[in-house]
């Protein structure tokens, strides 16, 4: 038996919290831009204006900052809460305090950690909307670790990305000693290393996202990294060959390998995400929201977002296994 989920959010919901949150990122830009002049002068920083400017500047991006992050709650809420599983609601209680004070916290550590703190500030966010939300009486908790998330970037991502520096600067300076071939290959070496790391990077990110408590239940994603190594490889090669034409396709059935590796149970898996697709007639949807969107010149982009997730957000499914006999992955 198959359990969709649905989505019915409309856009009384959705669009004046964006809207709002645009409005305080441009805000910011602006004045960054206008205030951003009072460093250009090396020797600014003795003139007494300079703190003042520094000073004034840096609070209001506080504040807008803050401002971006009080709109993105009920964003957020609004999803989680229209969303219905087997006829009923997910319940959502958030607090808006609580929300705000995780966000100066993660924002001042991760400056401070210069980024360092980010995946236990993405993990603390997590915590704080599965918490907050529960379906039936079924509790919701998120068990991903921020140190995992850390040890993931640092090893397939940081390090991938500093061997391909190295490997494209060794490259370029064989180039410029007419060493050509080596050169070539240092670099296509590199970028080759960095490409399949951050495959197995985004599908490492994908494990470690989906790792919830769902009551007495676990819900992960069960495959073993390679299993959906090769559907990414191949789905974005096919939508660099076609220039970009191929995209959305790409990106819907990668959704369905990563649906399909979702599994539910205690012990035994007792159900198997899926999603239910209509592969060309959805490939022409996304693909008309994408122009609506560059054609308004993004004035359609929330819209097109709120219909994407209820399209797509309502293909997703969990089959019932009648008789689990497969061990629960750890």
């Amino acid at each position: 038996m198959k359990n969709y989920f649905n989505f019915t959010i409309k856009a009384k919901q959705f669009v004046p919290y964006f809207f709002g949150m645009l409005v305080l990122v441009i805000a910011g830009v602006a004045i960054d831009i206008a205030f951003g002049g009072a460093t250009d002068n090396p020797m600014a920083i003795f003139d007494g204006g300079f703190l003042l400017t520094w000073l004034v500047t840096t609070l209001v991006s506080l504040v807008l900052v803050f401002g971006v992050m009080a709109l993105y709650l009920p964003v957020i809420s609004n999803v989680i809460s229209t969303t219905i599983y087997k006829e009923q609601n997910i319940e959502v209680d958030y607090n808006l305090r609580s929300w705000l004070w995780l966000s100066v916290k993660g924002l001042l550590l991760t400056t401070i950690t210069f980024g360092i703190y980010a995946p236990w500030w993405v993990a603390a966010m997590m915590r704080f909307f599965a918490d907050g939300a529960s379906h039936g009486y079924n509790r919701i908790a998120f068990r991903g670790k921020g140190g995992r998330f850390f040890a993931i970037t640092v090893l397939l991502f940081i390090v991938p990305f500093a061997l391909l520096s190295a490997l494209v600067a060794a490259g370029s300076m064989g180039v410029m000693a007419e060493e050509s071939g080596y050169g070539l290959l240092m670099i296509i070496v590199g970028w080759l290393l960095f490409v399949v790391a951050g495959t197995f990077y985004q599908i490492y990110i994908y494990k470690w996202y989906v790792d919830i408590e769902y009551g007495n239940q676990r819900i992960l994603l069960g495959c073993k990294p390679g299993a959906l190594f090769w559907t990414i490889i191949g789905e974005g090669l096919l939508a660099i060959i076609t220039l970009g034409i191929y995209a959305p396709m790409a990106f819907l059935r990668i959704y369905r390998a990563v649906a399909r590796e979702v599994v539910v149970g205690r012990e035994k898996i007792e159900a198997r995400g899926g999603l239910s697709l209509t592969p060309w007639k959805d490939w022409a949807y996304c693909w008309g929201q994408i122009l609506l969107s560059i054609v308004t010149v993004g004035i359609y982009l929330p819209w097109a977002m709120m219909r994407l997730i209820r399209r797509f957000g309502s293909r997703f499914y969990f089959k019932t296994i009648d008789r689990p006999t497969e061990t629960m992955p750890e």
